[in-house]
């Protein structure tokens, strides 16, 4: 993704990130996600400025998993 100069630009010009199903998100691509943010807009803020609204509802639908992951849901991490 940071090779890919379109990516980088739309990641550097984007103001608000919606994130629906929360839920579905687990642990580590929420906090991926903060890293990435971070590093393509060369911003120690969260999410490296970008203003992230994220909604669903928790007791719907459980993280997606994988057999190295426990399912962790997003507000549990650390970001």
């Amino acid at each position: 993704m940071l090779n890919n100069a379109e990516c980088v630009d739309r990641w550097r010009e984007t103001d608000v990130l919606f994130i629906d199903e929360i839920s579905m998100l687990r642990k580590p691509t929420f906090d991926l996600l903060q890293y990435v943010l971070q590093n393509v807009r060369n911003c120690e803020y969260a999410f490296g400025g970008l203003q992230v609204v994220a909604f669903g509802d928790l007791l719907q639908l459980p993280p997606v998993t994988n057999a190295l992951d426990e399912g962790k849901y997003a507000f549990e991490s650390a970001s």
